[in-house]
């Protein structure tokens, strides 16, 4: 039988790897048919296909009769033709290369034959979509070679359209039993088998029938040499990936996990954020980081796979700094396991703790029973408020702790490729590491920069096509995270008084213009670290820094005096309403005067002392508020003005509205107690929780324009360093000898 196969193989060839395109790479049209039939001929000699172009392969029989060895009368039967199958394969391969070298005029009448074909396997290819198999199964039954027809427009057989869905398994499991070892392993238009199809989609059950079918699929590659993993690996399916894993051969001519398969693999792994297979990947072939395109370049460009990358709120950041995590070491996984008993989903860690917790509670629930059972209903009622904090708590920390643990898996696969290429000869490495480095600091992801020079310090020096250095790059893109971390390696004013091509130094390049976002590294703080002669330097268009800094920010400037005066117009007119309300109420005290003496009739009680106090403070502030808003107003707006000046005035307005407006509340509260005492002091609750919601909006919406006003006028120097590692350093300006002496051993490196 295996050599009957062999034989067939080598009389029926199936060169699915020939990518038709780069052979023969004009269209047929009516003015080239020579030269397009000399290239086509040429193409399928050398395949060994010319026989089924001139008649000497003959279309083999679909059926034979074979004797029957279950008949004890010595009869015969009738079985499909493997010689037919194969046959019928490479004949559809070679009306698919030439269908692909026709141009669109003969493409359509092309089509317009594949068509009628199509229409004829309609019924199959809307079972297999439903999932019904007894429609199916009918049509098979009537056209036994329906079950390797094609019937979408993609070249596709009904397997490959059932195995899109998880839903239509059953189907699928049925048909494989109607089909032959040789029908499983048919492809469609780019190559590509039904178990690629099913790696894409992540139907695991689907793709463990196939590989029961036929076990050497998953070594099948598509025309672009694409296992079924890469697939799986671009698409994030990571349990499909896993099992591919164990089902994939590493045999030794086609090696589907080294060199530029292994690489293609690697980087679909980073791009879809699957680091830990990554990792694992890489410490089975660590060859792998020194493919090119090198696998940090993929992952340089993600700043949400970083810690540095990600934003977090108060609470997030401090659970994620108190979440533990450990990395899953898959070298250790027991052959054979099932996949599914390593996947702890959210749900399962929630169902383990609140099973624990009613445990824990039934045990307790008896024993308190017997003691007092008003305490009973107590406590079984506050255990319920826990479960329905723990329902909402549970999910936010496990999504904080798999963001931690991604991070890390990252910052470990970026230390380990930074490591291997590393120990490549030295312009390979350096060669291999530039671009990954330049990319991570335009997007400004640290962790890859420091993992970089910490393995690599001679990257330091590497530069652009513009000649720009890293300093410049980061200065470009406002990235003062990297430009801390490029500042530990060697004095600032060496790479921020050198020039690129256009001759522009540092203090030249942060006067350009970046989008907002990076609009957070000032000019004044590279400034420090400059020579005085580099403020003063002309570049190719005789332009100083400041010149630079002053016509790129025009518009900025304009736009910020708008936005200026709109705020403080917006401002102003609050400030002003609270003014009047407030100086009226302090006229027309609450309760009103005594006709004798003229004093309140309310003075001898505590609220009324806090109406006062709250009422004067709330005016006092309302109006330093007004005055602060009014000297915005009057402001002649000029670049300096921006740095300090007017963000000052705007904070300071800020608070004091704000003050004004909780101070306001406060009066009021106290005013709606006195009035209805009487009533009971339960009075005060719904009257302070309603009065707090104007507080609650105002804080809400104006809190995160004053954080962002505080953080950029107080905040110190920005260059303090805060690696991973833990280290936090401020560096001081070195004098003149010291930076004398840095730039002389730097000059002699070079």
């Amino acid at each position: 039988m295996a050599s009957s196969s062999s034989s067939s193989l080598e009389k029926y060839p199936y060169p699915s790897h020939v990518d038709v395109g780069v052979d023969v790479p004009c269209k047929l049209s009516p003015t080239n048919y020579f030269m397009w039939s000399n290239l086509m001929a040429r193409l399928i000699e050398d395949e060994g296909l010319m026989g089924f172009l001139n008649g000497t392969i003959k279309e083999p029989p679909e059926k034979i009769t074979v004797p029957d060895d279950s008949s004890s009368t010595g009869g015969t039967k009738e079985m499909k033709n493997e010689d037919y199958i194969k046959w019928k394969k490479t004949d559809r391969l070679l009306r698919r290369w030439i269908i692909r070298t026709l141009n669109e005029d003969l493409l359509e009448v092309a089509e317009l034959g594949e068509g009628k074909n199509l229409s004829q396997y309609l019924p199959l290819h809307k079972a297999a979509l439903a999932g019904d198999w007894d429609t199916a199964s009918t049509i098979i039954e009537k056209a036994p070679d329906a079950v390797r027809a094609i019937v979408t427009g993609f070249e596709e057989t009904a397997l490959m359209v059932a195995v899109r869905s998880k839903k239509r398994n059953a189907f699928v499991k049925k048909l494989l039993e109607k089909m032959l070892l040789p029908d499983v392993a048919l492809t469609e238009k780019n190559g590509a088998t039904a178990l690629h199809i099913a790696a894409v989609v992540g139907n695991i059950e689907a793709a463990e029938l196939l590989v029961e079918k036929d076990p050497k699929l998953p070594n099948v590659g598509d025309i672009y040499k694409e296992l079924p993993i890469h697939g799986a690996a671009a698409y994030g399916r990571r349990e499909m990936v896993l099992y591919l894993f164990t089902v994939t051969e590493e045999n030794p001519e086609q090696k589907p996990f080294e060199a530029e398969s292994g690489g293609k693999l690697l980087r679909a792994l980073i791009s879809s954020g699957l680091y830990d297979i990554a990792l694992y990947l890489l410490q089975r072939y660590p060859k792998l980081a020194w493919e090119d395109p090198h696998p940090l370049d993929s992952i340089a460009g993600k700043p949400s796979a970083f810690p540095s990358g990600k934003r977090f709120n108060i609470w997030q950041k401090l659970i994620y700094s108190c979440v533990a995590i450990t990395l899953e070491n898959f070298e250790n996984r027991p052959p054979g396991v099932d996949i599914k008993s390593f996947k702890v989903t959210n749900d399962s860690v929630s169902k383990k703790v609140r099973a624990l917790f009613w445990k824990v509670a039934a045990e307790v629930g008896i024993w308190l029973i017997s003691l007092n059972k008003e305490l009973h209903i107590e406590l079984k009622f506050a255990a319920s408020i826990i479960l329905k904090f723990h329902g909402i708590a549970v999910p936010q920390i496990n999504h904080i702790r798999e963001t931690k643990l991604k991070h890390t898996q990252a910052v470990q696969l970026v230390k380990r490729l930074c490591l291997e290429t590393a120990n490549l000869e030295f312009s390979k490495a350096l060669s291999l590491l530039c671009l990954p480095l330049h990319k991570a600091i335009v997007v400004g992801t640290r962790e890859v920069v420091e993992e970089i020079l910490e393995s690599f310090p001679s990257a330091v020096y590497s530069m652009n096509d513009m000649q720009q250095n890293l300093m410049h790059v980061a200065i470009l893109e406002r990235s003062e995270n990297v430009y801390n971390l490029i500042y530990q390696f060697d004095s600032g004013d060496i790479f921020i008084g050198a020039t690129d091509t256009r001759m522009n130094n540092g203090l030249h390049l942060t006067g350009k213009l970046e989008p907002q976002p990076k609009l957070n590294l000032r000019a004044s703080e590279v400034e420090k670290f400059a020579r005085p002669i580099e403020k003063e330097r002309l570049n190719i268009e005789g332009k100083t820094p400041a010149m630079v800094f002053t016509e790129a920010h025009k518009k900025l400037v304009k736009d910020g005096e708008q936005w200026m005066k709109d705020t403080a117009n917006s401002c102003t007119i609050v400030a002003a309403l609270i003014v009047t309300v407030v100086f009226a109420s302090a006229i027309t005290v609450p309760g009103g005067n005594n006709g004798d003496t003229g004093l309140a009739i309310y003075i001898h009680k505590t609220a009324f002392v806090v109406f006062a106090i709250s009422d004067a403070l709330a005016l006092f502030s309302s109006t330093s508020s007004l005055l602060m808003f009014l000297s915005i107003l009057t402001s002649r707006y000029g670049e300096q003005d921006f740095l300090y000046a007017l963000p000052k005035r705007l904070i300071i307005g800020l608070v004091t509205l704000f003050l004004s407006i909780i101070s306001m509340m406060i009066a009021f509260t106290a005013t709606v107690y006195m009035l209805l005492e009487y009533k009971g002091r339960w009075i005060l609750v719904p009257v302070a929780v309603l009065s707090g919601l104007p507080v609650t909006i105002f804080m809400w919406l104006q809190f995160p324009l004053l954080l962002d006003l505080i953080k950029s006028t107080y905040k110190p120097g920005i260059f303090a360093i805060k690696s991973m590692n833990g280290r936090d350093e401020e560096y001081q300006f070195q004098d003149h000898a010291k930076g004398e002496q840095q730039r002389i051993s730097w000059t002699e490196r070079k």
